[in-house]
């Protein structure tokens, strides 16, 4: 899955069994991707109204038919 800033997004958060907590959609703001175990997105919550960094595979891109 390839990321770019200004993409908009579902996001999802997990319990640590797997579990879906909570889910939204949103934009991503900012792209890390010095992690060691894959990248770290920066995503603006419409839901929340704030930013929160999410794993990337807690993330979807809307209107992507091969995702």
């Amino acid at each position: 899955m390839t990321l770019n800033i200004g993409q908009y997004i579902k996001w999802y958060e997990e319990y640590n069994d797997g579990i879906v907590k909570d889910a939204g959609n949103g934009v991503i703001i900012e792209i890390d991707n010095k992690q060691l175990y894959g990248k770290r997105v920066k995503i603006y919550r419409n839901k929340h109204r704030d930013m929160h960094w999410f794993s990337e595979h807690c993330l979807q891109i809307i209107g992507d038919s091969n995702e």
